[in-house]
């Protein structure tokens, strides 16, 4: 066997330093990740977290609002059920309650089907959900007592719109527009923008029942006008 002369064996030693230094960093990054593979998800969850750290907060922040405004909402206006049979009360309160535990029943049961679907997709049930309040905000507008003091044809209206014409027209309350605007900017950030973790949307969920409970419960005659319910005035 003949060996190498000189010149060859320096080129082979040349090849053989180039491969190490081409190979160095690559061995070097799957050592890295082999020996401290769990750090490193650590800071990658945290980089991402962070380049997303302003809708985060935008989130807190309205989940906060909503559930500090449905809250007081629920001690104010939360609905009693019926404890005495439609057939046990007076002739002219008959109709009254029976159209009330109808109401009731019927909330009940968008309700349950709610919750029936957060427990499988908590980001499904919130569509689920605002879709309700949005048809139950719609029915509102145009009712027969509420129409008239809308300022245009509700079908047409985004929900923000709708809100806004229905406080005017004293058929919601300030506090339940608010409650609404804070549910829409929650749903926005999970929806549209992928924001949050199934405890978030969960939350926005348990708010959003409250308020379709509360929409649920409105007497649209019972409406006043802007003047009477005190209304903000809309910001020209």
């Amino acid at each position: 066997m003949q060996l190498p002369t000189w010149s060859e064996g320096s080129a082979l030693i040349v090849a053989v330093a180039e491969l190490l230094r081409a190979l160095q960093w690559p061995i070097v990054v799957l050592i890295i990740a082999r020996f401290f593979r769990g750090d490193i998800q650590k800071l990658l969850t945290r980089v991402r977290r962070g380049s997303l750290f302003g809708a985060e907060v935008e989130l807190e922040q309205a989940l906060d609002l909503l559930e500090e405004g449905t809250s007081a909402a629920g001690d104010d206006d939360a609905m009693d059920i019926p404890m005495i049979p439609a057939g046990e009360l007076p002739p002219d309160r008959q109709d009254e309650e029976v159209i009330d535990l109808a109401r009731l029943r019927m909330t009940v049961a968008k309700e349950r089907d709610i919750l029936r679907t957060a427990a499988v997709s908590p980001r499904a049930a919130l569509m689920l959900l605002s879709s309700e309040i949005e048809a139950t905000l719609r029915h509102l507008a145009e009712d027969d007592d509420v129409e008239d003091r809308m300022p245009g044809d509700a079908r047409f209206m985004p929900v923000s719109q709708i809100t806004r014409g229905l406080t005017t027209a004293g058929a919601i309350d300030e506090r339940t527009e608010d409650n609404i605007e804070n549910l829409w900017k929650a749903r926005a950030l999970v929806l549209h923008e992928g924001q949050g973790e199934d405890d978030d949307v969960l939350r926005a969920v348990d708010s959003g029942l409250m308020i379709l409970r509360a929409l649920s419960s409105i007497d649209p005659s019972l409406a006043a006008p802007a003047s009477e319910a005190g209304t903000r005035e809309t910001p020209p």
